[in-house]
């Protein structure tokens, strides 16, 4: 970043390293103070940059004009489809760097430390992790996060190394099956660190049901405490990926230590803490139990009495059920669920409790907002809900010229989705503006029988990016 004496000549050179056998890929990336002599060059002496699980001054290495030297690490991209997941933070990394903005914490003087850093998305998920220490993250955002593993101090002059100084920087790059858990795995084994295993089934309360697709979080109880840490350390899906028996199977490698269980799902009650002891090479197994939801079926219609798309909000008397921490997604007031209804008909699981609905159809339509309600385990409510158009817009449509989907790298949305969600909240014109694609929406809204609602589409705008050497 600066560099106020005599700059030598340096080069880096990555080096990616798949071993048979291994199921993550060994990034080895090398900083040469010297002339360039070919990717051939034998580097296998070169010492390993410092590592640490206390702490790395970022700035200090970076930017000091006398005890400057070199930080490695990367800037770590999982694309827009993938929900990004922090050990001790779990899924709304949003809001938790917005708790160290509002406490006025700086996280390039103070960077969030975590031993991995992962993601999931639809039966694929990826994971990094230093081959020793922990990943210092000063910038933390969904498109722009930095993961910085090891640090160099330089000789004490301006110039910080001589010529002929090299150095090296390890960390592993592991895919997953679209858990934490299955990279983690992957991770750990690389790393040859210590581990257990744990393996279950989770199943219906009081029906023995296995349950697929439902998550399992683990939290690592502190030493002396008898409490679990505030976030997750990782997430597994039952019945992950490809497996084709669906008997509410997960499982995997946890350090060892005393680990918190709860199983989660977004509109099921969460399970009751289980907590077990992992220790290194050992197995544990254990069935948990899911509690049962209720659920709410609905039906909006206009001041025609036709089903109209829609969309219906839950709201929770009292404090919501929704958790963005543990994988819900965070969305403004706090609703207990959103459905998006293509036909204005839908059904929604929800955890037991006091809830009322709101039904809506965009700026043009009058809220439908039910009396309160309760819901028990395994009881469905029956809504009829009500949308009346108050805005005359005859001569006007509603349209939005910038919408990406899942073809764009940064939005993990699909088409039939997309379409829907214009459809519920009264768009009858979307310009598609993929980045570097153009996506035709008119297969799925000819689909959906759309039309009928006055949506259209246009075929060819898109997003193009342009890149300066």
């Amino acid at each position: 970043l600066q560099w106020p004496g005599q700059r030598p000549y340096f080069r880096m050179r990555t080096d990616y390293i798949l071993e048979p056998g291994q199921r993550a890929v060994l990034l080895r990336t090398y900083a040469v103070f010297g002339e360039e002599s070919g990717c051939q060059e034998d580097l296998s002496n070169t010492p390993d940059a410092t590592a640490s699980t206390d702490g790395l001054p970022l700035l200090d290495l970076a930017l000091d004009t006398e005890a400057g030297g070199l930080v490695f690490g990367d800037f770590y991209l999982q694309g827009g489809s993938t929900d990004v997941f922090t050990p001790g933070v779990g899924f709304d990394e949003n809001s938790y760097v917005a708790s160290l903005l509002a406490a006025e914490v700086n996280t390039f003087t103070d960077p969030i430390q975590v031993p991995f850093l992962a993601g999931t998305a639809d039966r694929v998920s990826y994971g990094l992790m230093a081959d020793e220490g922990d990943l210092f993250v000063p910038m933390f955002t969904s498109s722009q996060t930095v993961a910085v593993g090891a640090g160099v101090a330089g000789n004490g002059t301006t110039d910080r190394f001589w010529m002929g100084d090299r150095y090296r920087y390890d960390r592993w790059f592991a895919v997953g099956r679209g858990d934490v858990g299955s990279v983690v795995d992957a991770l750990l084994e690389a790393r040859d660190a210590a581990r257990g295993t744990v393996r279950g089934h989770v199943v219906e309360q009081s029906t023995g049901v296995p349950l697929s697709g439902v998550k399992v979080f683990a939290f690592e109880v502190d030493y002396g405490s008898s409490a679990g840490a505030e976030g997750p350390y990782l997430e597994w899906t039952t019945d992950v990926g490809d497996d084709q028996q669906l008997d509410g199977s997960f499982g995997g490698s946890l350090p060892p230590g005393t680990w918190d269980l709860v199983v989660h799902a977004l509109g099921r009650p969460d399970s009751e803490v289980v907590r077990v002891v992992v220790k290194d090479g050992k197995e544990t197994t254990l069935v948990l139990e899911s509690p049962r939801p209720g659920r709410v079926h609905f039906e909006i219609r206009d001041e025609a009495n036709d089903a109209v798309p829609s969309k219906l909000t839950l709201f929770a008397v009292g404090d919501s059920p929704r958790n963005s921490v543990l994988g819900d997604g965070f969305i403004g007031d706090d609703p207990a669920h959103v459905v998006f209804s293509v036909d204005g008909t839908g059904s929604v699981e929800v955890p037991p409790g006091r809830y009322y609905a709101v039904a809506s159809r965009g700026l043009e339509y009058n809220l439908g907002i039910s009396d309160a309600f309760d819901v028990g385990a395994n009881q469905a409510v029956e809504l009829d809900l009500q949308v009346v158009r108050s805005v005359d817009t005859r001569g006007w449509i509603s349209a939005d010229f910038h919408v990406h989907s899942v073809r764009s790298y940064d939005s993990g949305v699909s088409l039939v989705d997309r379409v829907t969600a214009m459809a519920s909240e009264g768009v009858e014109f979307l310009a598609s503006t993929d980045h570097d694609a153009i996506t035709d929406y008119g297969p799925v809204i000819m689909g959906l029988i759309l039309m009928v609602y006055g949506l259209a589409l246009v075929y060819f705008g898109f997003d193009l990016a342009t890149y300066i050497a």
